[in-house]
């Protein structure tokens, strides 16, 4: 009979558990492994080949937790000298975010590899969070050259979610992809764009598969390699684009993730950060 009743109140607990929201069993395994580098603990590299990692950030670069390196580099500000980390933790002494503003020029260097390549047929995924604490033009991922060369662009326009995909490494013809109204400033929002490497794309924003607009430009047929960098928080030169406001858990993969993976992406690394505060975060100046 107790057996019977101990095993009744493990279900019951089981159930309760069952229904708590994500964010308790994420608060209770951070309180339990505040030291872990890895604050969510769920991460599984195995898809990613960039995945840029906010709580693995010191005062020079956004440190890559995919295994493979591609750590980005806090790039200076001309006019003001090399731009510097000013930590903020939360309670737990956990970093949360990077802030980044377009005044100050800030933006991250990846340089240029293989990983960061989309050629017709290969799929790819790009994830990010992202918060705009001012209305433009910002990129999240840019890999465009100031000359006539470029590969892609990832960027928001106004309130609106643009992924451009450039024609065999130039800049006339490109196919443009475009979700409205995906963008509230000032909160946070997940963005994901999924291809098969042809002409099965994707947008989801919040983790829900988002309607969006497609325009051609001249002719595409695929992207090609080019010397050029891939940056975050910028596009091009020309047009940088400079982010303004937060970004976080920035990743790309070489494979197309399904709905459900990007719903889990989306629910398992939502920022803990009270944003309206200010609290938990990096802000570079």
């Amino acid at each position: 009979m107790k057996n019977a009743m101990l095993i009744g109140l493990l279900m019951c607990f089981a159930v309760v558990a069952g229904a708590l929201p994500r964010q308790a069993f994420q608060t209770q395994w951070v309180v339990a492994n505040a030291s872990a580098p890895a604050g969510d603990g769920w991460f599984d590299p195995t898809p990613w080949t960039l995945y840029l990692d906010s709580e693995q950030t010191n005062a020079t670069q956004m440190l890559d937790v995919s295994g493979n390196s591609h750590n980005a580099s806090n790039m200076p500000d001309v006019a003001t000298g090399p731009t510097r980390a000013i930590r903020s933790t939360n309670s737990l002494g956990r970093i949360e975010h990077i802030n980044i503003y377009d005044s100050l020029n800030d933006y991250f260097l990846l340089g240029d590899h293989d990983d960061f390549t989309f050629v017709a047929g290969q799929p790819f995924t790009w994830s990010a969070w992202v918060i705009r604490t001012e209305t433009g033009n910002r990129c999240i991922f840019g890999k465009v050259a100031s000359s006539s060369r470029a590969e892609y662009g990832f960027f928001a326009v106004t309130m609106n979610m643009v992924a451009r995909l450039f024609n065999n490494g130039g800049q006339t013809s490109y196919v443009t992809m475009t979700v409205s109204n995906a963008i509230t400033d000032s909160k946070w929002v997940h963005i994901a764009f999924t291809s098969d490497g042809y002409t099965d794309r994707k947008f989801y924003t919040n983790g829900l598969q988002a309607t969006f607009t497609t325009v051609t430009n001249g002719t595409f047929t695929g992207m090609a390699n080019t010397p050029d960098p891939l940056f975050l928080g910028r596009y091009v030169s020309a047009a940088p684009y400079l982010w303004d406001g937060g970004l976080d858990e920035c990743g790309m993969a070489r494979v197309e993730l399904t709905s459900n993976e990007v719903y889990n992406l989306y629910w398992n690394t939502a920022p803990e950060t009270n944003i309206a505060s200010g609290t938990g975060n990096i802000r570079i100046r």
